[in-house]
């Protein structure tokens, strides 16, 4: 059985992986990878069957937009191994309004991005 705090995480989780393939769609992206730390939200972003959880509507909803890429990829990235987005989540926290950075990264995460790349 789900404990409270791990079902308020899926459900922010599965906001957030929703919210990327809003935005995906947005930009104009028809092949595209998704990486997540939530294995569980991965796992049913990729599974065909309706997910009966506290986490499934928002799954569904977010498989429903799927349509709109030609391809489409879900990977499960471990959180200590993808350090720029684990920064950026934080630096979000901050942030009072929707920022994007097509190009460039913000100034404060360039070393964090470095870092990872010197890492590969």
């Amino acid at each position: 059985m789900f404990s409270y705090f791990e079902t308020v995480a899926e459900l922010i989780e599965a906001r957030a992986a929703r919210r990327a393939i809003q935005f995906a769609m947005e930009i104009g992206i028809l092949d595209v990878q998704f990486e997540g730390d939530s294995e569980t939200i991965i796992r049913e972003l990729s599974n065909q069957e309706v997910m009966h959880n506290a986490s499934g509507l928002i799954i569904e909803d977010a498989k429903a937009l799927l349509h709109h890429f030609q391809r489409y990829m879900f990977t499960h990235t471990r959180r200590s191994g993808n350090s720029v987005a684990h920064a950026l989540a934080r630096r979000a926290l901050d942030i009072p309004n929707f920022s994007v950075w097509m190009e460039d990264a913000p100034p404060d995460i360039i070393p964090i991005l470095y870092s990872d790349f010197l890492a590969i």
